[in-house]
């Protein structure tokens, strides 16, 4: 199914390391652009490049609709590399069984046996990166909404990432919760327009 922890990964005793330096700035950047004090954008990114991706997605996905809509983006080679990251690919590779995942649970394609009906627009993406594993870090699932994080990587997840993931989802789903009302809709706007003006 793809799901690796239905509370986020579980550090163990073997894996419990302490967590990058980087990782815990980043984090309480995160915490800070929920209270708007450090644009979102920017503390996404130094997320996603403390967690050691190479390319990542903020997203929300309406029920109404499914249309995963773009709130952050960040790509290390994004603008010297032909095939930047543009797409949320999570609901085409994990299919109906992420349509309403718990909140802080992470899905790693690496964990996924079930290739049924999966989209390959993921692997032909990440064929042409260079990429070998996807994460999907749920912040959260309510009635209306999925929010969700997607980290791109080079090659599949080692222990200690996988507990570090593990120690601060919880931490960033509660966070996200408690955000700054409309948070989501300046960011996403934001994107946009930032994507227009390149066009």
């Amino acid at each position: 199914m793809g799901r690796i922890c239905p509370d986020g990964v579980a550090a163990t005793a073997d894996h419990a390391r302490p967590i990058d330096a980087n990782v815990i700035e980043a984090i309480a950047d995160w915490c800070d652009a929920l209270h708007g004090d450090l644009p979102l954008q920017d503390a996404f990114a130094a997320l996603a490049a403390g967690l050691g991706a190479e390319a990542g997605m903020l997203v929300r996905t309406q029920f109404s609709d499914f249309r995963p809509m773009r709130v952050a983006v960040w790509d290390r080679a994004g603008g010297r590399n032909p095939s930047p990251l543009s797409v949320s690919y999570a609901d085409g590779h994990f299919g109906p069984p992420i349509a309403r995942p718990r909140a802080a649970s992470v899905w790693l394609s690496s964990s996924d046996d079930d290739a049924g009906d999966r989209d390959p627009a993921l692997e032909g993406w990440q064929m042409r990166r260079g990429l070998g594993e996807f994460a999907v870090l749920v912040l959260a699932g309510g009635p209306g909404a999925r929010d969700h994080i997607e980290l791109h990587f080079r090659a599949a997840l080692v222990p200690a990432t996988l507990a570090a993931l593990g120690a601060v989802l919880p931490t960033m789903a509660r966070t996200w919760t408690n955000r700054q009302v409309g948070l989501v809709t300046r960011t996403a706007q934001g994107l946009s327009a930032r994507t227009l003006d390149r066009c």
